[in-house]
């Protein structure tokens, strides 16, 4: 059953998926095991289309997007990934002219662990990309007490925060994939030609490609394509539950 997409529901999807994982294993001695593995999703024609989860590594995220919104002839691609926050008093902004109060790439997530966390907020940050319009951001603040997680408010940061490398990644694969996509219908259409597929057995056939394909890239934990029922890929191998 084809699952349709809006900001809120991709929001209230992933927010099941970390009650779930907190209801799992909040208890568990190494509490990363509660956060959700970070993924992008695909959405074309308001539907969803694919579920992308990213591989370990620093440029996994903003590759795993990249190939996401150049490959997939989505028209919104969603970020959703558990995050940490701190906001710096603007005091310490002015004084220091850095709107991140000097903070460096990794240092938040090392005084979380070494259980220096004053200040320091857990959410879930969801992202949309449409390929035209503004990209729009919601950070979902919670607290975690072992396997009991409470929602508290959601915070909506300004757009300028949004900027990063995986902005530039995925804005750079919607400059792409106009050529691209032109290219992909004219293989699909010849490779449909003779064999006499319907349009929607077409897109089918097309989706499982390009999830399977997406599987191969060393970014690309595991490719989802959101058909009835979903199938995924692997490393080019498609997931059984054998």
């Amino acid at each position: 059953m084809a699952i349709t997409a809006g900001f809120s529901a991709v929001a209230e999807i992933a927010r099941r998926m970390k009650n779930d994982k907190v209801r799992e294993h909040g208890l568990d001695a190494d509490e990363s095991n509660a956060d959700i593995m970070s993924f992008c999703v695909g959405v074309r024609g308001g539907v969803h289309r694919f579920m992308i989860y990213h591989g370990p590594g620093p440029y996994a995220a903003r590759q795993a997007a990249y190939w996401t919104a150049l490959l997939t002839r989505c028209d919104e691609v969603y970020i959703v990934a558990d995050a940490r926050y701190k906001t710096i008093p603007l005091e310490e902004v002015e004084a220091t002219g850095d709107p991140e109060g000097g903070y460096e790439a990794g240092q938040l997530g090392e005084e979380w662990e070494a259980g220096q966390r004053e200040g320091i907020q857990e959410c879930l940050v969801v992202q949309r990309y449409p390929f035209l319009g503004p990209v729009t951001c919601a950070y979902y603040n919670y607290t975690r007490d072992g396997d009991k997680i409470r929602w508290t408010h959601v915070f909506s940061p300004d757009p300028e925060m949004n900027a990063g490398a995986i902005d530039d990644h995925i804005q750079a694969a919607f400059r792409q994939k106009g050529d691209l996509d032109i290219q992909i219908t004219k293989f699909m259409d010849d490779a449909a030609a003779g064999a006499e597929f319907t349009l929607e057995e077409q897109k089918y056939w097309e989706d499982r490609g390009a999830a399977k394909f997406l599987s191969t890239k060393s970014s690309v934990f595991l490719a989802t394509v959101l058909t009835d029922p979903p199938v995924s890929f692997r490393e080019g191998q498609e997931v059984t539950d054998e």
